[in-house]
């Protein structure tokens, strides 16, 4: 088996996965995965005995990449660093989702056990302290 890049349009990877899938499904492609991996945007990896299975399946939908992927990077690519680690009190971040998405902020207190962050938006003219999973923010300063 080996891993092979699939490149799609950018933002449209979930929907081309669907697509591959019932496909594969319907036909009995022999492709045993699809992985859409949140920091590359505009591919797909898929893994398959052979090239042809995925130029089969992507027929019309995508493009494979003309060479296999190496197995250690991918790997290296679906390992996260913990955000936690250098999240501390008193940074600014920018919130990456929910209702705040787009805000800029403080960080009030860091709550590791829980991977939570309670903020403090800047662009408040009230201070109302919010509590967020760390992963949806990211350090600006």
């Amino acid at each position: 088996m080996a891993f092979y890049g699939i490149k799609t349009q950018v933002g449209r990877e979930n929907l081309v996965t669907d697509i591959l899938e019932m496909r594969i499904k319907h036909e009995n492609i022999p492709v045993y995965s699809l992985i859409v991996i949140p920091g590359m945007k505009g591919y797909i990896v898929a893994e398959a005995d052979s090239a042809q299975a995925i130029v089969d399946a992507t027929r019309g939908n995508a493009h494979m990449l003309k060479e296999p992927l190496n197995s250690d990077d991918i790997f290296k690519l679906l390992e996260t660093e913990p955000i936690m680690k250098e999240l501390k009190e008193g940074m600014r971040i920018e919130v990456l989702g929910g209702p705040f998405k787009g805000a800029k902020a403080k960080i009030l207190r860091v709550n590791k056990a829980k991977e939570e962050v309670t903020i403090e938006l800047l662009e408040g003219t009230v201070p109302i302290p919010i509590t967020i999973r760390a992963e949806f923010v990211r350090v600006i300063q």
